[in-house]
């Protein structure tokens, strides 16, 4: 379970709750999205009581104290997903650290439409061993979700580098070559400095963190058959696809098409 970057737990929608509904702010060792479409509740947490309103998100990182409450007068009305997932619990992390736990949602109608789509591919109840089984189509929705909201605040850059500065712009840039002058152009220092201050912050070379970064990213692509190997590898800054084979295979120990292989076979039908 450790190694896979996306797991949705479940996926589903609050609608008409009663007045004294309420829910914690998350279970286990999972992180919880939700998105408010309609009416309003607010977070409480001892003495501290946010509201949340239609046009807002929730994403409370694992082991989140609180629970969220439905307003008497006016009950909300939500989209949520509990999920877990190496790379995701990352992004929860990056969006929390740029938008807090309670933001406006600048594309409602794109964060909508991916939650309908993931209704359309598993609309009934997830199974419980669910939480085992290998990536599926429902889980790349879930990066898709993520990453929607983690490239729709990208404010700009600083000098000023920063751990969570250095992540973002890797993470923006997966499709990208590793190039060390551009990234250090983007980001307004100098190749020096950003190599120093890459292993200071991030504990590995620039190449190494970025490669990485697109290994996990590429799992989650050849988690759909809609895309062929060299487009994944495209995808994910390689113009060779046996170049790209061969970084694969150093970090999984098979080829990309033998994980496909291997892990569509274990896919329910219903979520392929």
């Amino acid at each position: 379970m450790s190694s896979i970057p996306f797991k949705v737990i479940r996926v589903g929608i609050i609608q008409s709750p009663t007045h004294r509904h309420s829910v914690p702010a998350t279970r286990s060792d999972d992180a919880m999205l939700r998105y408010f479409s309609a009416g309003k509740g607010y977070y409480c947490h001892h003495d501290q009581k946010t509201e949340l309103a239609a046009g807002f998100c929730s994403l409370f990182p694992p082991h989140t104290p609180g629970i969220t409450i439905c307003d008497q007068h006016d009950p909300y009305m939500y989209y949520y997903c509990r999920f877990t997932g190496t790379y995701a619990l990352t992004l929860v992390n990056q969006i929390n650290e740029r938008r807090g736990t309670i933001f406006q949602v600048p594309d409602e109608a794109q964060l909508v439409d991916i939650f309908r789509r993931m209704f359309e591919i598993y609309p009934g109840p997830l199974p419980p061993e669910r939480r085992d089984m290998p990536m599926t189509r429902l889980d790349a929705m879930l990066a898709l979700l993520l990453t929607s909201l983690a490239e729709s605040d990208n404010g700009p850059r600083t000098a000023n580098l920063s751990g969570v500065i250095l992540q973002n712009y890797l993470h923006d840039h997966l499709s990208d070559p590793t190039d060390l002058e551009t990234i250090a152009q983007d980001l307004g220092v100098s190749k020096s400095t950003l190599v120093r201050q890459a292993r200071k912050l991030l504990g590995k070379t620039i190449l190494k963190a970025h490669e990485e970064m697109k290994m996990n990213w590429a799992q989650t692509l050849l988690a759909s058959e809609q895309l062929s190997i060299a487009d994944v590898a495209a995808h994910v800054g390689y113009r060779d696809p046996l170049y790209f084979s061969q970084v694969f295979r150093k970090h999984f120990g098979v080829s990309p098409s033998r994980w496909r292989q291997e892990n569509l076979r274990q896919t329910p039908p219903q979520e392929r």
